[in-house]
């Protein structure tokens, strides 16, 4: 029996994973909503990630691989390249998805029929999976987000408001016209893209918990470390969606951003030192 399209392609970039893909898929795997595909981009790992995604007997899961390693913006853009389904979310290697994820994305893709992107709130998790920070949702209601209110919601907070990529689907067929994540962001290249969405279409924000983001010493986000404050300010003084805000809400957002990075940084390194110990 032939398998009908699925809805959302689930898109997972991973190297070096071995230690937590295996709950991201697990996540993924128990949604409710389940017709979804699941395409994973191996970046030429060296530990035991292919060997833990083969072990999994589910024709929803599609394994590619790399024979070199990339840089992540590769590995993101490639990966979400290939989505076959009408959505595409792009889900890291240690990251997961909350129970329901899935549903509450298609019961507002089912309310806002005419938004090419939804997004919903995540928590925060250590390595064990404990809860660090609760979400901070950026309304306490769903709401749809043009290209202005987008922008000018970035400004007001000085950080993401979508949060990351495990927060927001989209539709498929607005990747090509998006383009690349970007080679010159690495703290804010996921802020990039939303932006380059929102430009093309709204994006509904909901209050919802849908997944749980991961911060380890080994994760991506920590070994960018106090670079991060450096890439804030130049972001906003910078980026093309802020090029006609006045100078001084460009400071103060560059200012709300300098300090969030700061902050993150000392409490990852504060979490961090006192698991060693």
């Amino acid at each position: 029996m032939t398998r009908r399209r699925p809805d959302i392609s689930i898109c997972i970039p991973v190297y070096n994973g071995a230690r937590y893909i295996a709950a991201t898929v697990e996540s993924v795997l128990s949604q409710d909503f389940s017709n979804f595909d699941l395409i994973i981009l191996d970046n030429a790992s060296v530990d035991q990630t292919r060997a833990i995604i083969m072990s999994y007997n589910d024709d929803r899961i599609t394994l590619l691989s790399r024979e070199s390693t990339s840089p992540p913006w590769i590995n993101w853009s490639s990966v979400v390249s290939a989505a076959t389904a009408p959505w595409t979310k792009l889900l890291c290697a240690d990251d997961v998805l909350l129970p329901g994820a899935l549903s509450h994305t298609f019961e507002l893709i089912k309310v806002y029929p005419n938004a090419g992107a939804i997004a919903g709130s995540r928590n925060i998790i250590d390595p064990d999976g404990r809860t660090v920070i609760r979400s901070r949702p950026a309304a306490k209601k769903v709401v749809e987000l043009d290209y202005k209110a987008f922008t000018q919601l970035i400004i007001k907070n000085g950080t993401n408001p979508i949060g990351e990529s495990c927060c927001i689907s989209w539709r498929t067929e607005l990747t090509p016209a998006v383009g690349n994540f970007s080679n010159y962001w690495e703290y804010f290249m996921d802020l990039d893209y939303w932006i380059r969405l929102s430009a093309l279409t709204t994006i509904v924000v909901s209050p919802i918990e849908i997944a749980s983001f991961r911060v380890s010493p080994q994760s991506w986000t920590s070994t960018i470390g106090i670079s991060s404050a450096r890439e804030a300010k130049l972001f906003f003084a910078t980026h093309e969606a802020f090029k006609c805000s006045r100078k001084y809400i460009i400071v103060v957002a560059s200012l709300k951003s300098l300090f969030r990075s700061i902050a993150r940084q000392a409490f990852l390194s504060y979490l961090f030192s006192r698991s060693r110990n």
